[in-house]
């Protein structure tokens, strides 16, 4: 036997062995990479629902330590002399306004002494104040704030003829915690992407009983898939997975109303139900 052929085979891969291995870890990856990317969104979802929960229970709270009032769902701004149970306050520009005024506005807000913290009021996937506001209209930075109050509880608008607040809306509004009837199904927090900056006003939603032809005036966000979180009158939160497409779509596009009159189904009948205002009053 020769020297050549007693020589033992050096320690290594060969070329396909490698080519085997990096197959198998770009299969393992494959796989874990989209498994992880789904728990990061919904480890979010889950913070997110506690800080609407949140929300909702510095809500009640307020209302308890207030002979039943509520506070008002509308961030005026202050050139309308925005009054200061407002739950949080607009800067005097709410059409251009930076982050860190809608944060200072957050803090000087009716509802921030029972949570002292800015965190609740964002949701983590929430990155429009990242970037200009979507809609070409907007100024200035892009929201900051998720969370609105649907304009039913005390939502009330300034009426700068009058000099003084006043109902714009086809209901009356609810003031007082007691008044809201079904407080399980009632919500009193909604995610929201209004696409030209700050959330500003209360997030509306155009009930018409009458002929069933309510409209969706105000964008809900779409922050963790086709979902979003709602917190109710009785304090707990649950998120809504959405199917209607007009819905979707507009959400995406993060536009504000009147959008149009939906055809009845589960979604719109959703939202409907789930409205909170006193009265209806018509068109």
């Amino acid at each position: 036997m020769t020297r050549k052929k007693m020589q033992k085979r050096k320690p290594g891969f060969t070329l396909i062995e490698l080519m085997v291995v990096i197959g198998i870890i770009a299969i393992v990856v494959s796989i874990v990479l989209p498994a992880f990317s789904l728990s990061k969104k919904k480890a979010r979802e889950i913070v997110c629902l506690a800080n609407i929960s949140a929300l909702g229970k510095a809500w009640l709270i307020y209302a308890e330590m207030n002979n039943d009032n509520i506070v008002v769902a509308n961030p005026l701004p202050e050139s309308v002399m925005c009054p200061y149970y407002s739950w949080v306050k607009a800067p005097y520009d709410p059409d251009n306004c930076t982050t860190a005024e809608e944060i200072t506005g957050i803090k000087i807000g009716a509802l921030f002494p029972y949570l002292e913290t800015v965190d609740v009021y964002h949701c983590a996937s929430d990155t429009r104040h990242t970037s200009p506001p979507m809609d070409p209209f907007g100024k200035g930075d892009g929201g900051y704030r998720s969370y609105s109050i649907p304009a039913g509880l005390y939502g009330v608008s300034y009426n700068p003829n009058l000099k003084k607040f006043s109902i714009e809306n086809n209901y009356t509004d609810i003031i007082r915690k007691t008044d809201v009837k079904s407080p399980s199904s009632k919500y009193t927090f909604v995610e929201e992407a209004y696409g030209k900056g700050m959330n500003r006003d209360a997030w509306n939603f155009i009930p018409n009983p009458a002929d069933h032809l309510d409209e969706y005036a105000d964008p809900v966000a779409l922050w963790h898939g086709n979902s979003s979180t709602f917190c109710f009158a009785d304090g707990h939160a649950e998120s809504r997975t959405w199917h209607d497409a007009q819905l979707i779509q507009t959400t995406l596009e993060q536009k504000d109303g009147p959008l149009a009159d939906y055809v009845s189904n589960d979604d719109a009948d959703w939202l409907a139900m789930g409205f909170p205002y006193l009265q209806y009053i018509g068109p």
